[in-house]
């Protein structure tokens, strides 16, 4: 099962949004069976959300001490209804209904990544310099990383020497002229995904 997590953003939001969401999670949360129990009582939340209210209107019309009460008592809801917050995850038990009847905003489920290609289009040129052979290939589509990697011998697998990075192109240098280098390119996508592409070759200059 997916693991579920609230993503509410008290922070981010005025005094009156935040107030409002509080409001509606106590209205979502009072009398809901799979939350007999509130840990803190919504009760107490309640009396919070009260004083709170109480401060953002004192603080409309008073000074900067009326304004310091008000984010204080703000702090103090914020850290409550964390707390609340923890208590629906608990007791939800990663059931996604059961976390969202509480009213609190759940994260979305994180869309599954389709599987990368192989990597193509491959070709190679000389560099600027001699003993130099650039690489270019096509964008692969999901693909967060890859290996650029350079063989004299490609059958033995031990002889491949890699280079990373994170574009379509890479330059090998110190590469002896006259010789018959070997390239191939490696794509990471998530989950573990790794493809090969094919082996290309070129007589370094």
């Amino acid at each position: 099962m997916a693991q579920v997590r609230t993503t509410n953003g008290f922070e981010a939001m005025t005094d009156l949004e935040f107030l409002g969401k509080v409001r509606y999670i106590v209205s979502k949360m009072t009398g809901n069976a799979n939350f007999p129990t509130t840990d803190p009582t919504l009760a107490f939340v309640i009396s919070l959300a009260d004083g709170f209210e109480q401060a953002i209107n004192e603080a409309d019309a008073g000074g900067s001490y009326d304004k310091l009460v008000r984010d204080s008592k703000k702090e103090e809801l914020i850290e409550t209804m964390h707390n609340l917050s923890d208590y629906v995850l608990f007791t939800a038990k990663g059931n996604r209904l059961v976390a969202e009847s509480s009213g609190f905003t759940i994260a979305k489920l994180p869309s599954p990544q389709p599987p990368i290609g192989k990597p193509a289009g491959l070709s190679l040129s000389d560099g600027v310099n001699a003993g130099e052979i650039l690489l270019m290939f096509k964008r692969v589509a999901n693909a967060r990383s890859y290996m650029y990697q350079i063989s004299l011998d490609p059958e033995d697998e031990t002889k491949w020497v890699s280079q990373h990075g994170t574009i379509r192109k890479s330059l090998f240098t110190g590469l002896q002229s006259g010789k018959r280098y070997y390239v191939r390119v490696v794509a990471f996508g998530t989950n573990g995904q790794v493809v090969y592409s094919d082996v290309v070759s070129r007589i370094a200059q």
